[in-house]
């Protein structure tokens, strides 16, 4: 195996045992309400200061499947955008929220955390009244 991995076995007796890599599910919540035309920063809990809101990767590895819900985007043309940021840039995980909807995803894209780089959720709101009921959801991180 790799550094990093876990030995698994496939049940008991003569099973083989395998190397896998770890995974992990991060919980997303912006745990209260979140006003429109702002941009908040959340992973356990929003603020519109990114260092206040951001977590840490603890070693190596990928984030994936990005899924998020939200209350209802209410308002005509009005979206919620969120964008996967990973030590200080976006990235190429993003999805977005429209007028109506409340969930969306991307299994798409992908975006490397090296070990201490920091991570964080950004989410930007187009509408000019009014809040986003919450903003939660689930980001997958695989190391190897």
């Amino acid at each position: 195996g790799s550094a990093g991995q876990l030995l698994a076995s496939a049940g008991g007796g003569s099973s083989a045992m395998t190397w896998v890599a770890q995974q992990q599910i991060i919980p997303l919540s912006s745990a209260a309400a979140v006003a429109q035309n702002s941009t908040v920063f959340e992973v356990s809990a929003a603020n519109a200061t990114e260092g206040l809101a951001q977590g840490v990767c603890p070693k190596a590895g990928t984030f994936k499947n990005l899924y998020l819900a939200t209350g209802t985007v209410g308002g005509s043309s009005q979206s919620v955008t969120a964008t996967w940021r990973v030590a200080g840039s976006d990235s190429t995980l993003t999805c977005a929220v429209a007028t109506g909807a409340t969930t969306c995803n991307d299994v798409t894209h992908t975006i490397a955390c090296a070990a201490g780089n920091p991570y964080s959720l950004k989410v930007v709101t187009s509408a000019t009244t009014g809040s986003v009921g919450f903003v939660s959801g689930g980001i997958e991180f695989d190391s190897p």
